[in-house]
């Protein structure tokens, strides 16, 4: 991420400026689409860049919520008063038996 953002920011900016602001882009795929449980991760390059990884299928109100969710948790805001379906967790991108 390029830049920190503040808690203000997450809640009020418009998308599009949040996620410049943040140096970030959001990739769709259709892999995750009916694992309704996935909503979205933040997925590091190679070269350290982030990029956002979001379900296609989701509705425009949701993606917003979960793009803000993780550009704060990537900013290392608090997130633990978020309602507690929203969980941001880690991980090193193995997969899981």
């Amino acid at each position: 991420m390029n830049a920190l953002v503040t808690l203000a920011d997450v809640l009020s900016q418009p998308l599009p400026k949040l996620l410049t602001a943040a140096g970030l882009e959001i990739v769709t795929t259709d892999r995750f689409a009916a694992e309704h449980k996935f909503l979205g991760a933040a997925v590091e390059r190679p070269d350290g860049s982030v990029f956002l990884l979001l379900p296609n299928g989701r509705d425009e109100v949701e993606r917003d919520c979960i793009v803000r969710g993780l550009i704060a948790a990537l900013s290392g805001l608090d997130t633990s008063r978020w309602p507690k379906e929203i969980r941001f967790s880690e991980d090193d991108g193995r997969d899981v038996a």
